[in-house]
């Protein structure tokens, strides 16, 4: 196996790994973009398995033009599923009809690309990986590519600009956040292929929605985009969740009564809520659905230090 080939095997296995032990919390979840983001991250990861087998295969003697097809077809449901992941974040009621032109054009470009010349003409190695003989209409990919970038900002930015909704805001921030690197790495390539330069975009992409997903996942107490924390190990949601059945265990063999119990429980709950808006109070407060003066007094009450006091 090539050394070149090493970014896509790594990407893809980070994705297989977070799916699947994400992919029980995620499932479970009600809410639309946690579904979105287990889609968009089987699509990376189809993605980095087409990058990996276009450089492999190279170094096989193989040059094959229908997985660099392939490879192309994946970029393209991987934006479609971006700008969906976008729309959902936002929370924006007209979500289905944006859903279905996206998926359209990702389909109708993904024919197009794979039973046509129009797109890609054919393959061509370049030492290290194969990279695409431009079509005649190699333009439209880039594009519909540049289209779903615009999309993307536009539907981020305008909804946080928008909103009077905090926490939406915050989705919206560490979303355009998460998503920047892909965006940034991508029109790096399109600019380099389009002034000629033999180059593929296989070997930075991998990197580019791997930081992606370390973005979302390290940020994950921030935003409260999709939970995911939920479902690795060694996170702060699985240390809670371990607590909250060892106190529970504890009260029902009889170990602590339950006036301790419930103090226990109720702090831990609180303190989830503090960490999870930044230790602001007033956005504690609102998160939980109580007055900032009442939680200053839960504070005093559980003698949660640092924070019995008014700001």
């Amino acid at each position: 196996m090539s050394v070149f080939a090493l970014p896509a095997l790594i990407a893809l296995l980070s994705k297989v790994w977070v799916y699947i032990l994400a992919k029980n919390v995620l499932t479970k979840k009600a809410d639309y973009a946690s579904q979105t983001f287990l889609c968009l991250l089987i699509f990376f990861a189809v993605n980095n398995l087409s990058e990996f087998l276009v450089i492999s295969e190279l170094f096989n003697n193989i040059v094959s033009e229908n997985l660099l097809r392939s490879y192309y077809v994946a970029l393209l449901f991987s934006l479609a599923f971006m700008c969906i992941f976008a729309m959902s974040v936002a929370n924006q009621s007209s979500h289905i009809m944006f859903n279905t032109v996206a998926l359209s054009v990702a389909v109708l470009m993904a024919l197009v690309t794979f039973q046509t010349d129009l797109i890609i003409a054919g393959a061509v190695s370049i030492g290290y990986a194969i990279t695409a003989v431009k079509g005649d209409y190699y333009f439209l990919f880039q594009l519909v590519v540049l289209l779903g970038f615009a999309s993307i900002f536009y539907i981020l930015v305008r909804r946080y600009a928008t909103t009077i909704d905090i926490n939406v805001q915050l989705k919206c921030f560490y979303a355009g956040f998460a998503l920047s690197p892909i965006i940034i790495v991508s029109l790096i390539v399109m600019i380099m292929m389009q002034a000629n330069f033999q180059y593929t975009g296989a070997i930075l992409i991998p990197f580019a929605s791997t930081f992606f997903l370390l973005l979302v996942v390290l940020t994950e107490k921030n935003n409260n985009l999709i939970n995911i924390q939920g479902g690795l190990p060694f996170s702060a949601q699985r240390k809670a969740e371990k607590k909250l059945v060892s106190i529970y265990r504890s009260h029902v063999v009889g170990d602590t009564k339950l006036p301790e119990t419930k103090s226990e429980i109720e702090r831990m709950l609180i303190q989830s809520a503090l960490d999870r808006a930044g230790d602001n109070v007033s956005l504690t407060a609102n998160n939980l659905g109580i007055k900032r003066s009442t939680l200053y007094g839960i504070f005093n009450r559980l003698e949660m230090r640092g924070h019995g006091q008014g700001d």
